[in-house]
């Protein structure tokens, strides 16, 4: 039994960092989060649908 839950332990920490590096790997690949704020760079971002709040 012991074996068991330690594999099913390792199998939900690897599927925590998968999810983590892929959010990171997104967030890096889009050149950081606050990327829209910048004036210059804002014509490449997506229109905010009703011109947002």
């Amino acid at each position: 039994m012991a074996k068991n839950y330690s594999s099913a332990t390792s199998v939900r920490l690897m599927l925590i960092l998968l999810v983590l590096l892929v959010f990171v790997g997104g967030i890096l690949g889009q050149g950081g989060p606050s990327k829209c704020s910048n004036p210059a760079a804002q014509r490449n971002c997506p229109s905010i649908p009703n011109g947002g709040s």
